[in-house]
């Protein structure tokens, strides 16, 4: 085997938290749920129990899928690092390819992504690995 066939270690990928962000999420939200139970509120009475049961629970079910789409929405599982240490990862449900960002745990761990005016994400520095989403759309 020559040496050409080993992989170059200076060449290997350096580990990255993959995060993901959803802009104006909380806005679109809060809107969903307001005008739309308002607007359920006054279609109903215009429909029969079962009508009303249907669509509540159609509405219930979107939030759900709606609040199924936060970032921060994750599974967290116990995973060996480099080094071999225990540490947690955690994988977003669903995530958006277009608000994808990989950042290297290097520059992280240095203070290089950090805002200077202290409005930084919760997730930078909390310990754990970010890697892609199970839903990738």
């Amino acid at each position: 085997m020559s040496n050409t066939d080993l992989p170059n270690p200076e060449r290997r990928r350096k580990p990255a938290n993959i995060y993901y962000s959803l802009p104006y999420f909380e806005s679109v939200m809060y809107s969903y749920v307001f005008v739309g139970s308002f607007t359920l509120t006054w279609v109903a009475d215009y429909l029969t129990i079962v009508g009303k049961t249907c669509m509540w629970t159609g509405f219930a079910v979107t939030c759900a899928l709606v609040i199924a789409l936060h970032p921060m929405i994750t599974t967290d599982r116990i995973r060996p690092d480099e080094n071999g240490n225990p540490i947690t990862v955690r994988r977003p449900l669903v995530g958006f390819k277009r608000w994808e960002f990989a950042l290297d745990i290097e520059s992280i761990e240095n203070g290089l992504y950090d805002d200077p005016d202290g409005n930084q994400d919760e997730r930078l520095h909390d310990g754990c690995r970010y890697t892609y989403a199970w839903i990738r759309i």
